[in-house]
């Protein structure tokens, strides 16, 4: 799972440089993308690859990274045409399927990751192997944007773009990240179960809201289905890395 957490950390990284904003110029996502390009494969290096099949999978994983970039990048700013959707969802679904289905047969010799992360000297990391932190802090830090990427790209495909909702319900953007980071953190401490509070918790405060709306017949429809489907894929999104650190 090395490259899978490697590949998680470069787009997380990637999407924090444009959390602020939705419109992202060519020119800026083409810059994005070689940066997270870099960033993947200065880690990629950094770890070692000691077959060259290895190197080959990381070759594919790094096109479709910075592919991802620009295609999610176009598909926010034009939500209207649906091929920049389709094309950044299918490279991003295919690579992280590529990078589980070949997780077996990658080896890293760890180099200058493994003395780097050898050398952190955290008592509570000691008996946790390196591929195990490394695909930990690529899902925790996907939450924080990257996350919010994928949802905003769905919503506007199924015809509930985000932009006229949230000035509606203000603060999605930041509970998202909140709620997926809790929701992710009690997993990986073992309490799965305790994340239903946050998806009651959740309910209870979006409630007011959804009631004033209705009653006011300011689309209430939309807005409700905004925050249905938003919410599930939110949640979705962040317990679907849990299997893979059990």
């Amino acid at each position: 799972m090395t490259l899978l957490g490697i590949w998680l950390l470069s787009v997380s990284t990637c999407d924090l440089l444009r959390a602020t904003r939705d419109q992202v110029s060519a020119a800026r996502a083409g810059v994005i993308a070689v940066f997270a390009l870099a960033v993947f494969a200065m880690l990629v290096l950094a770890a070692e690859p000691t077959t060259w099949g290895t190197v080959a999978v990381a070759v594919v994983a790094g096109v479709g990274l910075a592919a991802y970039v620009v295609a999610s990048a176009a598909a926010l700013t034009r939500p209207c045409d649906g091929t920049p959707r389709r094309i950044s969802l299918a490279l991003a679904v295919g690579t992280v399927m590529v990078l589980l289905l070949t997780s077996g047969r990658s080896a890293f010799d760890g180099g200058l990751l493994v003395r780097w992360y050898d050398g952190l000297g955290i008592a509570g990391l000691s008996g946790v192997p390196l591929e195990s932190f490394l695909l930990g802090a690529g899902l925790s830090l996907f939450q924080l944007a990257s996350a919010n990427v994928v949802v905003r790209v769905i919503l506007n495909g199924v015809g509930v773009p985000p932009a006229a909702n949230e000035r509606t319900m203000k603060g999605g953007r930041l509970l998202g990240p909140m709620e997926r980071v809790f929701i992710l953190g009690l997993g990986m401490a073992g309490y799965v179960t305790a994340a239903s509070v946050v998806i009651a918790a959740k309910g209870l405060l979006r409630f007011p809201e959804l009631q004033a709306s209705s009653r006011n017949d300011t689309g209430a429809s939309e807005l409700s289905e905004y925050f249905l489907v938003g919410s599930f894929l939110s949640w979705l999104i962040a317990m679907a890395g849990l299997p893979l650190l059990a």
